[in-house]
């Protein structure tokens, strides 16, 4: 018959000691454990009862996509930057400027410090469909409700003066382009038109010397270099003029940025249910391990005071 090997039995039957040894420091030191964990629950579960109740205010808001803005910045690669939003992330980071907080509690008139915003909001995205979440929280409804409505009117106040500043500054670019662009093709259709004038009259001229009697009606022709810098002046002021179009016909798409999909409304309910349960969840976890880690380490201190 195969025996068992004699390692393993030791390893078993010293598992089996440990932990019949740790059950029996537990059952010594019981009171230990349930001192400490009543004592952390009945704390966890005031603070989670007994604390001021937040009444919270939700509103939606989704970013537009940048329009016509890549063929823009092939001319004027800053301007059209100046155009972009960004992302959702540039939002919520752009929502908690200082400089925003700081508007938003100047108009509340409710003493409400900008550090006080910043604790009562919180945002969130969601990257799938594509929106961003901003809730406010607060003791009174009303005030949490003003909150969010408040951040999303100067935010998007800000927004909207940033972004007709760059259009107007677009526009006037794009007209002195298109003027100084006239010019160059008004120049080149001239040097075009004299080097046809020198290439008929020099053509007329070797004609009449050979004495061919060939009828001449002139030649509508010019240099190489010239006809190719006139077309590529003739196709970009034709851009120009089509992007221009695009601007001054579409101006909402270039400054409205932000969309609102949902406005904040005043809650009748405070934030509370799922809250509370997780809290209290969490307490009895909290209870339940603090507990154990206070009765092993009296046992320990107990046991090295009986060692000395």
């Amino acid at each position: 018959m195969n025996k068992k090997p004699k390692g393993n039995k030791d390893i078993i039957n010293k598992d089996e000691i440990d932990l019949r040894e740790l059950f029996r420091i537990f059952i010594e030191r019981k009171w230990w454990f349930i001192g400490t964990f009543l004592v952390i629950l009945i704390a966890g579960l005031l603070f989670t009862f007994l604390r001021t109740q937040e009444y919270t205010s939700t509103s939606i808001l989704k970013v537009k996509e940048d329009y016509c803005l890549d063929s823009i910045g092939m001319y004027f690669p800053e301007e059209a930057s100046e155009l972009k939003i960004g992302s959702l992330n540039d939002v919520s980071v752009e929502l908690n400027l200082r400089e925003t907080l700081n508007e938003v509690a100047g108009r509340l008139n409710c003493n409400i410090d900008k550090d006080d915003l910043n604790k009562a909001i919180n945002v969130s995205i969601d990257k799938e469909k594509q929106i961003l979440i901003m809730t406010t929280a607060y003791s009174d409804p009303e005030i949490a409700c003003k909150m969010n409505e408040t951040l999303l009117d100067v935010y998007k106040e800000k927004k909207n003066s940033e972004f007709n500043e760059a259009y107007n500054r677009l526009l006037q670019k794009i007209e002195a382009a298109l003027i100084d662009i006239q010019k160059e093709i008004e120049e080149l259709s001239g040097r075009a038109e004299e080097y046809a004038i020198s290439f008929n009259v020099k053509l007329l001229n070797e004609i009449e010397k050979s004495g061919s009697g060939i009828p001449f009606s002139g030649a509508n022709y010019t240099s190489p270099e010239i006809a190719g810098k006139l077309n590529y002046t003739l196709s970009v002021y034709n851009d120009l003029e089509r992007i221009n179009f695009i601007i001054a016909e579409n101006k909402e798409l270039f400054v409205n940025k932000i969309e609102i999909i949902e406005n904040p409304e005043i809650s009748d309910a405070a934030a509370v249910g799922a809250d509370y349960i997780r809290n209290v969840l969490i307490t009895i976890f909290l209870a339940v391990i603090i507990g154990f880690a206070v009765v092993f380490l009296a046992n320990y201190f107990m046991g090295f005071r009986m060692r000395r």
